[in-house]
């Protein structure tokens, strides 16, 4: 039976099992040819055992045909290309699923929720996603290419890389170590928010898991961290978040938001010169009240025309004040693209929505996060429990209460 789709399938020796696995939407290759509309020459697929690839697509196709599944439209269209173990720590295993980079973006859109799905199947086995690309080298005119993509590169294929792997997360912060013999090690720090209910043992299993598939990969060193277990010693964190500019580079800086105030009251006393990586941080309480009152009430665009205490004239501006509290929702993790007419769309489904505020640079440009007010704290509260976490083209949002009034 031939695959539904472009490409060629390669012989599967287990006609039986295949027989069963390709009636479904998900199909299971070992070997995949471009047609038109692929990326030409995908690359080498590795070597794996076959019976490992048919047990990755049969739970694929278990979880398509499943009832309670809310993601089998998705899956329809969903193909892989390869799998394979390897070692992680401690002598647990981790599974590496291939996809063609057609079906990539697909993908993406349901990654969290399938990875979950799988490892449920695959009990004590961490599963990690990566898409098949081309790397070019200096040789690519031989291949007919008069230029040579950007995304094609060896750098540029080896961050895609690390982005598939700590998917669906994405990276808020990295940083590479030469040592004096002249080794590298990269520093990367994920969002933890995709990890919020595990317990520290089992969030450390997966960032060892990170590393020894990127190593695996790429055959370069990466130290996966998040970026507050620095603060963790010191009390219960509510929240991190690291401050960047326009373009996505860290500003050096970070907001912690701790659960009661004894805990941010100890990070002051014991974490402040304290060494993080390479570097003595400082760590005060955070006194920018003052952008509540200016950088919002002035407009986002105001507080920097103007000043953080509220002069300046920025257009747009959300009203809000002490009487707000419980009704302004923080939204984070939003893609630069989004227009507040997107967003409103979405957030009045769960109440009467007042104002909706992304967040810009004084060059307009989106900083990946905006503010809801609503009517009621009832509506609000149905909106964080509804929202939270969902997805909103193509990532998760981060629903929560604005505590910064």
């Amino acid at each position: 039976m031939g695959p539904r789709g472009k490409g060629v399938l390669s012989s599967f020796p287990f006609s039986a099992a295949w027989g069963t696995l390709s009636s479904g939407a998900v199909k299971s290759c070992s070997g995949w040819n471009a047609g038109p509309g692929d990326p030409p020459n995908p690359g080498p697929v590795p070597s794996v055992p076959l019976a490992l690839l048919a047990k990755v697509a049969k739970a694929i196709l278990d979880i398509e045909v499943s009832p309670s599944s809310d993601i089998k439209a998705d899956l329809r269209d969903v193909v892989i290309s390869a799998a394979k173990e390897v070692e992680v720590k401690n002598g647990r295993r981790a599974v590496i699923v291939y996809f063609p980079y057609r079906v990539w973006q697909s993908v993406r859109k349901i990654q969290g929720r399938l990875i979950r799905e799988l490892e449920k199947k695959f009990q004590k086995k961490q599963v990690v996603f990566v898409a098949n690309r081309t790397i070019l080298d200096l040789n690519f005119r031989r291949r007919g290419l008069k230029v040579r993509p950007r995304s094609r590169t060896l750098t540029a294929v080896h961050d895609s890389i690390l982005e598939d792997v700590v998917g669906p997360t994405e990276i808020v912060g990295r940083r590479t170590r030469i040592t004096a013999d002249g080794t590298k090690l990269m520093k990367i720090r994920p969002r933890r928010r995709a990890y919020p209910d595990k317990d520290k043992a089992e969030v450390d299993t997966k960032l060892a898991t990170f590393s020894a598939v990127y190593k695996k990969l790429t055959n370069k060193e990466a130290v996966f961290m998040f970026p507050e277990d620095h603060m963790r010693s010191a009390g219960e964190v509510a929240f991190a978040d690291i401050l960047e500019e326009w373009d996505g580079r860290s500003k050096g800086a970070g907001i912690v938001e701790f659960k009661n105030q004894e805990g941010a009251q100890n990070a002051i006393a014991t974490l402040n010169d304290s060494k993080l990586g390479e570097r003595l941080i400082f760590v005060r309480e955070d006194r920018e009240s003052s952008r509540t009152k200016g950088g919002y009430k002035g407009g986002f665009k105001g507080g920097w025309k103007g000043d953080w205490k509220g002069k300046g004239k920025g257009k747009g501006g959300l009203r809000v004040g002490p009487g707000d509290k419980g009704r302004l929702l923080y939204v984070g993790n939003l893609p630069f693209r989004t227009s507040w007419q997107d967003l409103k769309d979405v957030f009045k489904e769960h109440g009467q929505v007042i104002r909706v505020d992304i967040a810009e640079d004084w060059d307009g440009r989106s900083k990946g996060y905006a503010t809801v007010l609503y009517e009621t704290e009832a509506e609000a509260q149905s909106a964080i429990e509804n929202l939270h976490e969902t997805e909103f083209q193509g990532r998760n949002m981060m629903v929560r209460l604005d505590t910064h009034l």
